[in-house]
């Protein structure tokens, strides 16, 4: 993880696929996640391209409490892709919805902040700041 800016975290991710009887397939990820504190949004950008190229994935505004809604849908083809994230101060869950012709997936992320150290447990904790001051 890194945070080129006071509103930027760009997030290297790695991890496993679990899905039923399909073997663990490794992966690797890389988001750019940008705080627009005057419009309340935080934008989401895929990095697969490199960071001059980004994909722009949606906007996510607060839905309730120690949560975050995508405001419109990212749409790849015929698909389209919502997100949820909620947040506490042990982890953050992301979850996807893709549906269209073809696909009707959940996939569901859990970043752990203990095995990230203490920047990442910061971050979240701004987000619950900024969104709710007060509250955790």
């Amino acid at each position: 993880m890194s945070t080129p800016s006071a509103e930027v975290v760009v997030f290297q991710e790695k991890g496993q696929w679990l899905s039923g009887q399909i073997p663990n397939i490794v992966f690797t990820n890389v988001l750019r996640w940008t705080l627009d504190q005057k419009a309340g949004l935080i934008g989401l950008e895929h990095l697969r391209y490199g960071m001059s190229q980004p994909v722009f994935l949606f906007h996510l505004a607060s839905s309730k409490p120690l949560s975050l809604e995508s405001v419109d849908a990212h749409l790849c083809g015929d698909d389209a892709y919502l997100g949820h994230v909620t947040w506490s101060s042990e982890a953050i869950h992301f979850e996807w919805r893709i549906s269209g012709p073809s696909k009707n997936d959940v996939l569901v992320y859990r970043y752990e902040l203990k095995s990230y150290g203490k920047s990442a447990t910061g971050r979240a904790l701004f987000l619950t700041d900024l969104f709710y001051p007060g509250e955790e």
